[in-house]
């Protein structure tokens, strides 16, 4: 059984059906279709190196890999699936920055100065 809390060393291989990912200890295999792909996330850091990537699938779930030839396996998934289905994911300080400007926003359109008429 593969889970995010138990992270597995493996192989992932990507062919003309879909992705695999086969455990190194053989107690964990998952096949994902490429028609079942919904989105791929790419999680870049320092805007140059790629770790690895989420796989959102169609029935809700999101599977995360990590890969040492993360750009190569996006470039095959990319030939498979359309450069509209490859998205950056959302980091951490991103999310962060997004909600304190949502927030600076509405604090001062709340109390901003009123135009006299």
């Amino acid at each position: 059984m593969v889970s995010a809390s138990d992270p597995k060393p493996g192989f992932l291989i990507l062919g003309d059906g879909g992705l695999e990912f086969r455990a190194d200890s053989g107690h964990g295999y998952i096949m994902i279709p490429w028609a079942n792909i919904k989105r791929v996330r790419a999680q870049v850091y320092m805007k140059t190196h790629i770790r690895g990537f989420f796989i959102d699938v169609d029935d809700g779930r999101s599977f995360n890999f990590v890969a040492s030839k993360a750009v190569e396996a996006l470039r095959i998934m990319r030939d498979h699936l359309g450069s509209a289905k490859l998205v950056k994911a959302a980091t951490l300080t991103g999310t962060m920055n997004k909600r304190f400007h949502n927030l600076w926003q509405n604090v001062t359109k709340r109390f901003g100065r009123k135009e006299n008429k």
